[in-house]
């Protein structure tokens, strides 16, 4: 069975547009996180130097 070109194409945006949401997410879902616990924590009991916070950002 093969699938047209056209409907093919269709079906290729709609997961791109999935997965940027998804991505999307996740990304507020770490923010949150790190925010909760390691920004707050690293703050207030080590530094007020941000490098490490940004650091665990990009990981």
């Amino acid at each position: 069975m093969t699938i047209s070109c056209k409907k093919w194409q269709e079906e290729e945006r709609t997961g791109l547009a999935q997965n940027f949401f998804v991505l999307h997410d996740l990304e507020e879902l770490l923010e949150q996180m790190i925010d909760t616990y390691v920004n707050s924590w690293y703050k207030s009991e080590i530094s007020s130097d941000n490098t490490l916070v940004n650091e665990v950002r990009l990981v």
